[in-house]
């Protein structure tokens, strides 16, 4: 049965501990895999919830039990507010980078294979086969660092992809509860310009690619890893949520 990714991001402050005690809920239901509260270390209002479940019904059931609390309307709020027409903030509190909103995916791990990256596991799919990217392409990737160490390498590293063709997501974010966990957030607006970006990196790389390198620091939550996915938006609808369509109304100006 499919694993299940949840990704949120959201910028307001006031969201935090909304989201952190759902995590914590969330952490005690049967199924979960992570449910983990980030920062971004660059955009301090810009907040990213990540979970991930063991199966589709455990998210199902785990979600029906937020619903019995009283945490449900504050978590569905905070859900209405990243939603289309919101994807760039609200008026009182428009995003300086990045979109807010909500995806879900079924969780898949890559490697980087003869630099190119392969899905690591592959049970049910024919080997001779490889799917297609058609969309935008989402990136989860988390990995560790030093809480004392210097940062300054990421947000150089940040600022010079975020400035390549076809990035229109690169940002950094910190874990609230396990400051040691990192995350790395990204979007690429076809396979195209992510090929061109990871082949331009494969050419300046030295050393062992980064599906290889050993973690410098432990973990005490979660497991590190590369995903890549199919960029897909959800919203609640009459209690359901639902892939957002392509297109969306404006939230500054009314027809």
């Amino acid at each position: 049965m499919a694993v299940i990714r949840v990704v949120l991001q959201t910028n307001s402050d006031k969201d935090v501990a909304v989201l952190q005690a759902l995590s914590a809920h969330m952490r005690d239901q049967p199924g979960c895999i992570q449910a983990e509260d980030h920062r971004s270390i660059e955009f301090n209002d810009n907040l990213l919830h990540l979970e991930r479940w063991t199966s589709p019904a455990a998210w199902d059931a785990a979600w029906a039990s937020v619903q019995r609390t009283d945490l449900g309307p504050s978590v569905s709020q905070i859900l209405e507010a990243c939603q289309a027409p919101h994807h760039n903030g609200l008026a009182e509190s428009p995003r300086a980078y990045g979109t807010s909103g909500l995806e879900f995916y079924r969780h898949s791990r890559f490697s980087a294979e003869r630099s190119f990256w392969q899905a690591i596991d592959e049970d049910e799919r024919p080997l001779s086969v490889r799917w297609p990217i058609w969309s935008k392409i989402r990136i989860v990737i988390q990995m560790t660092a030093d809480t004392e160490a210097d940062i300054s390498p990421r947000l150089q590293n940040a600022a010079r992809t975020r400035a390549e063709r076809g990035c229109e997501h690169f940002e950094f974010f910190r874990s609230l509860d396990y400051p040691e966990n990192i995350a790395l957030i990204e979007l690429w607006t076809d396979a195209e310009t992510y090929d061109l970006h990871w082949l331009d990196r494969v050419r300046q790389r030295r050393g062992p690619p980064p599906s290889a390198a050993p973690s410098p620091i432990a973990r005490r939550y979660g497991d590190t890893g590369f995903e890549f996915y199919n960029h897909t938006r959800y919203q609640q609808i009459a209690g359901v949520f639902q892939p957002e369509p392509l297109g969306w109304r404006g939230s500054m100006l009314m027809m």
